[in-house]
């Protein structure tokens, strides 16, 4: 954020506030928290790619179809990005040697976009229907995307510069049309039930940050406040915002694994440190799974791997994933006696404040509420 608020509005203030506010965003962290680090590295990539771009550096060609490669949604909110500031700045973005490096990275490209170009020509995986989001619920998301402070702040200040009458500059200009764009492509993307419609949202906090940054950086602070003061002040702010958030506390608290299961993780995960099979009947099965170094019956769980038909290359592989997930459902609510004796699994790990049965399998390993049963010799 600070390599690109500075390059691009030749500001160093600019850079440092856009720094200071990114402090103040929840999108990164929650990613981390979701363990979505391609998404991370892509979002990262994505700012360089800008900066590399705007220096006239080949490195943009090297990063832009890295981002592809990492994640697409996050491709795409940056292919909006650079196709906006063309609109701007056409002598400042290459599209010949932004096409040709994507030409060029092709094979590197074939293997994640294949089973989605299939699905779609031949609707082998058929498309996975997004849960439709109320409209209403998108213009929510933003604080957790940009954060409260940079929201509010970025509101103060253009009420404040539209009341002087303020000049807005061509940069300024493009960042607003990129937030707006991104908005509009959120919202469109909801409508029609494609499984991308957050990420868009990410643009527009990025852009929020970057705008309320030059924002900031056009009040003269002399005699008043340094330059550093305030970028100080912003940081605090948006960190104490930030460890205040109740969605960073529900984050941290752990939604996805408790601490007893993350103990129990890693006791079995020294009992057994072999990459075994477990059908794990515990709330927080997935990252059990994946804390102890254990194959989960149920690989859908937990962004084991995607939930998404699209990226399949056959629908019989899809099925029959999905059917080990409906299995591990159906023993939970106690409607399927056999899907125990059916799965091929080497442990059966149960946690017995989730759910209370017993089994005549052996019982090989034990930690606190937790029993490991040998489903396998």
């Amino acid at each position: 954020m600070y390599f690109v608020a500075r390059e691009f509005f030749k500001s160093e203030a600019a850079g440092e506030f856009a720094s200071a506010l990114f402090l103040g965003t929840k999108f990164i962290f929650i990613t981390h928290f979701s363990g979505e680090y391609g998404w991370v590295l892509a979002t990262a990539l994505s700012l360089f790619t800008i900066y590399f771009m705007w220096k006239r550096n080949a490195a943009a060609f090297i990063l832009f179809p890295a981002v592809f490669y990492l994640h697409p949604a996050i491709g795409l909110n940056l292919l909006l990005a650079i196709a906006v500031l063309f609109l701007f700045f056409k002598e400042k973005v290459p599209v010949t040697g932004l096409a040709i490096s994507v030409i060029a990275a092709t094979p590197a490209l074939y293997m994640n976009y294949l089973p989605i170009i299939t699905n779609l020509l031949l609707e082998h995986g058929g498309l996975a229907v997004a849960q439709r989001l109320d409209l209403l619920s998108l213009p929510a998301l933003l604080p957790a995307r940009a954060g409260i402070v940079p929201l509010v702040l970025l509101a103060v200040c253009f009420a404040f510069l539209l009341a002087k009458k303020a000049q807005f500059s061509r940069e300024e200009k493009a960042i607003a049309a990129i937030m707006l764009s991104a908005a509009a492509l959120s919202f469109g993307t909801m409508l029609f039930s494609v499984p991308i419609s957050d990420k868009p949202m990410e643009l527009v906090g990025l852009a929020v940050m970057l705008l309320c940054a030059s924002f900031l950086a056009k009040f003269d602070l002399t005699g008043l406040l340094r330059p550093a003061l305030v970028t100080a002040m912003l940081a605090l702010l948006c960190t104490a915002a930030f460890f205040g958030s109740a969605s960073m506390t529900h984050y941290r608290l752990g939604p996805k694994i408790s601490l007893d299961e993350a103990r129990f993780a890693e006791q079995f995960r020294g009992f057994d440190p072999s990459l075994s099979r477990a059908l794990i009947l515990s709330k927080g099965s997935g990252k059990i799974a994946e804390f102890a170094g254990k194959i989960p019956y149920d690989l859908l769980s937990k962004h084991n791997i995607s939930t998404i038909s699209l990226m399949y290359y056959s629908k019989s592989d899809y099925l029959f994933e999905k059917g080990k997930q409906e299995a591990q459902q159906a023993i939970v609510a106690s409607t399927c006696g056999d899907c125990i004796a059916d799965a091929n699994v080497d442990y059966l790990v149960v946690n017995e404040d989730y759910f209370q049965k017993k089994f005549d399998y052996p019982v090989v390993f034990s930690y606190g509420h937790f029993l490991v049963y040998r489903k396998t010799q």
